[in-house]
């Protein structure tokens, strides 16, 4: 994946660059809740940099 598309691991980097920069400076013991906001940021970004939309709910059609 990385070699194909060789700006998720930049926008990864970028992410967990803010993060890092984020745990300095936020109190040690919300460090823990930082962490579920960057693998939400990984979550969004990576199918944004691959090319791919992400799944909604309003996606799927209605059975």
């Amino acid at each position: 994946m990385a070699l194909s598309r060789p700006a998720a691991p930049l926008a990864a980097a970028g992410v967990l660059g803010v993060a890092a920069l984020l745990a300095f400076f936020v109190h040690p013991v919300l460090v823990p809740v930082l962490a579920g906001y960057v693998l939400f940021a990984l979550h969004v970004v990576t199918p944004r940099v691959m090319g791919r939309s992400a799944v909604s709910a309003l996606d799927s059609p209605v059975t």
